[in-house]
């Protein structure tokens, strides 16, 4: 029996006799190994006609276990035993997806290969592809790699980049694995008086920020103004607020 990754399967045992039983690996099926192979029997027995369905989810550590089913008579004694072996074909996701930024402006990452992948393909069709984007959605990477890392040079904005990386070995495709990791490098943040706009509502907001902290990022700023309180309540209204080492000058003005 052949059956795609991450799916499930059910397997029914119809017959004649006084007791029926499902086998794994030639063993009767306690409550653990119900848990630890993922699977549930039904019974639905009428007269003297047994009959049973066991389903079972298609995990990796499930791949060709020998399942079976046993009907037992009393009189005369007889045992009737069939049984079968399940196949999983696919591919895992890839592991420990890890996102790195450095201070010369390299964006590094890297994973660990699936853990499963069925024995019908061979270890050398296994690819990767690899996709960057910003919190724009610009596309910074698409490429199809055979190594577990990539290596992106130049990264100097300070943005959120989201990395999607799926595994594929011959027909076969995995679920993709994302990861979203922040530049908060040195060369992002800002080292003297900046200006910045942003709209709210109807109005313009000029905000000027002075930083005593030089390394102090500027959009960390903004987020925990608006966070704490509305920076701006009123049209044409000015609001200084000093806090965490900076100060705030805010100015509304008519759009």
């Amino acid at each position: 029996m052949t059956a795609p990754l991450y799916t499930s399967v059910s397997f029914q045992c119809i017959g004649t006799g006084d007791a029926l039983a499902w086998l794994i690996e030639g063993v009767s099926i306690t409550d653990l190994v119900k848990q630890e192979r993922n699977l549930t029997i039904s019974n639905n027995n009428s007269n003297s006609t047994l009959s049973s369905v066991l389903t079972i989810n298609t995990l990796p550590t499930n791949d060709g276990i020998h399942i079976g089913c046993i009907i037992i008579s009393f009189n005369p004694h007889d045992a009737v035993l069939a049984e079968v072996v399940l196949t999983i074909q696919g591919v895992t996701s890839i592991e420990d997806l890890t996102l790195n930024f450095t201070m010369d402006n390299y964006f590094f990452i890297s994973w660990l290969p699936p853990i499963y992948y069925s024995n019908d393909v061979s270890a050398a069709s296994l690819v990767y592809n690899v996709l960057v984007v910003n919190s724009n959605h610009a596309l910074i990477l698409n490429e199809t790699v055979f190594n577990t890392s990539v290596e992106l040079a130049n990264i100097t904005e300070c943005d959120t980049y989201n990395v999607n990386v799926t595994a594929f070995v011959a027909q076969y495709k995995s679920v993709t694995t994302t990861a979203s990791g922040k530049n908060e490098i040195q060369s992002c943040l800002i080292d003297d008086e900046k200006i910045v706009y942003f709209s709210r509502s109807i109005s313009a907001v000029l905000i000027q920020y002075s930083y005593t902290d030089a390394y102090m990022p500027l959009y960390d700023a903004i987020i925990r103004d608006q966070i704490t309180k509305p920076l701006i309540q009123h049209p044409y209204e000015t609001w200084v607020r000093e806090a965490d080492g900076y100060s705030l000058d805010l100015v509304s003005l008519a759009s």
